[in-house]
């Protein structure tokens, strides 16, 4: 094969290694570009004076959480706004919601401190766990 019939065969490779180049970027960039998303697990801990039945927050269940008990936390993934939802006592039903706007993954408790059945003034701290 003389110098000018190898020439195209190289112009070929060429077009091949770049293509090749070209798509290795390509999924380079889009692999390292997508950011996963948060995590965020949350217990409840009740230092409130009565018992909480039906605790939830969002659809996740916590159960009934005695005086005193704090729950296992529960794997909520991605979370913003979070409704969190319970009954106290057996008869006073209560509602809030919970602003989460964080990145990463974090664990965090929400603390009901104190249920005011007369006024429906709920003492509540959410906080960020190390």
């Amino acid at each position: 094969m003389s110098m000018l019939q190898m020439e195209p065969f190289f112009m070929n490779l060429r077009k091949i290694k770049m293509k090749y180049s070209l798509l290795a970027l390509a999924l380079f960039t889009f692999f390292t570009s997508c950011n996963k998303d948060p995590e965020h697990s949350i217990r409840i801990k009740n230092n409130s004076s009565g018992m909480i039945t039906d605790a939830k927050i969002r659809d996740v269940s916590y159960g009934t959480i005695a005086i005193g008990e704090t729950t296992d936390y529960q794997l909520l993934g991605e979370v913003n706004n979070e409704t969190v939802s319970g009954t106290y006592e057996n008869d006073f039903q209560f509602l809030l919601t919970v602003d989460i706007d964080r990145q990463g993954e974090s664990n965090w408790s929400l603390t009901i401190n104190n249920i005011d059945t007369a006024t429906g003034d709920l003492n509540v701290m959410f906080t960020e766990e190390d």
